[in-house]
C-alpha cells in the first residue's frame, strides 16, 4: 500500500505544481515510472494535465526515476541533463521531457542564487559566493581556475573536437554590467572576464547566465520560455547546440571552482 499511496502524494504534488499557462497547445502523454511507487499517465492537452494511475494510451516519451529526483528536476533544483548523467532519471525522449519540465512551476531563487537582496528559504544552504558576478579580479582570478578545469576535462575536450565549432564572441551582462570574451575552437575553450562598456555581440542577465553554468537553469528551456533569446541570435546556432551538450559537464567545473574558491 506505500507504493500507491506514494503515487497519489506524487500525483498531489504534480497538481499542484502545475502553471496551465506554460501548457499552451501542447499535447502529449508521458508514462513516469516511480521506483518504489509504481507506473502513472501524466496527459497534457487544451492547457490541461491529467494524472491517472498506470499505464494509458501510447506515449511521446517514458520516464524511468524516483520521486525525490523528479521533484527536484520539476522544482528546477536539479538539472535534466544532470540527472541523466548521473542515470538518476531514464526517458527515451529527451525533447518531450524538457517541455514536460516546463509546464511546472520552479523554486523561487533569488537573484544570482542569493545575491544582495535575496533571502534565504527555510530548509535550504546559505547561499555561496559567485565570484564571477562581482568583476574585477575576483571574476579574472575565477574564470582562470575555470579556463584550467575546462581545458584538462577529457569530456569538453572530445565534443570540442567533435563538433568542429570555431568562434569568439563577447557576452554583454547586466546586473551587474560586465563583458565576457567565449572563445571556441578545435583545441579548447577559454572564458575570459571584460569590464564593462565594452562591444558586445550578444545580450544576457548576468543571473541567468550564474544559473546556466552552476547547473541551475537548463539552456533548452531557457530558449523555450524565450528567456535567452537576446543571447541566442548573437551566439548562432552552432554554438548553442555544443553548449547545451556540454552544459551538464561544464556547471560541474563551475561548482567545483565555486566550491573551492570557499575553502580558501
Amino acid at each position: 500500500m506505500a507504493g500507491k499511496a506514494d503515487l497519489e502524494k506524487m500525483k498531489s504534488w504534480m497538481r499542484r505544481r502545475f502553471v496551465a499557462d506554460r501548457c499552451g497547445e501542447w499535447d502529449s502523454t508521458i508514462h513516469i515510472h516511480l521506483k518504489g511507487a509504481g507506473k502513472m499517465t501524466a496527459g497534457f492537452g487544451g492547457g490541461k494535465m491529467r494524472l491517472l494511475s498506470g499505464p494509458r494510451g501510447d506515449p511521446l516519451a517514458v520516464i524511468r526515476s524516483d520521486a525525490v529526483t523528479l521533484k527536484d528536476i520539476l522544482r528546477n533544483a536539479v538539472p535534466l541533463e544532470l540527472a541523466v548523467m548521473r542515470n538518476e532519471l531514464e526517458t527515451d525522449n529527451m525533447v518531450e521531457v524538457f517541455k514536460f519540465v516546463t509546464v511546472f512551476r520552479p523554486d523561487a531563487r533569488s537573484v544570482a542564487a542569493g545575491g544582495a537582496g535575496g533571502k534565504q528559504e527555510k530548509g535550504t544552504r546559505p547561499a555561496e559566493r559567485a565570484p564571477l558576478l562581482e568583476g574585477g579580479d575576483a571574476a579574472r582570478g575565477f574564470l582562470e581556475k575555470l579556463n584550467e578545469k575546462i581545458a584538462g576535462d577529457g569530456f569538453i575536450k572530445d565534443q570540442l573536437k567533435k563538433k568542429r565549432v570555431k568562434a569568439a564572441f563577447v557576452l554583454g551582462l547586466r546586473n551587474p554590467d560586465m563583458g565576457l570574451s567565449v572563445r571556441l575552437d578545435g583545441k579548447g575553450m577559454r572564458i575570459g572576464w571584460l569590464p564593462a562598456g565594452a562591444e558586445a555581440d550578444a545580450a544576457l542577465e548576468a543571473s541567468l547566465l550564474h544559473g546556466i553554468l552552476s547547473g541551475a537553469q537548463n539552456i533548452t528551456i531557457g530558449l523555450t520560455d524565450k528567456n535567452l533569446d537576446g543571447a541566442a541570435a548573437g551566439i548562432g546556432a552552432e554554438v548553442l547546440e555544443l553548449l547545451i551538450h556540454i552544459q551538464p559537464a561544464l556547471a560541474k567545473l563551475y561548482r567545483e571552482v565555486r566550491r573551492e574558491g570557499a575553502r580558501l
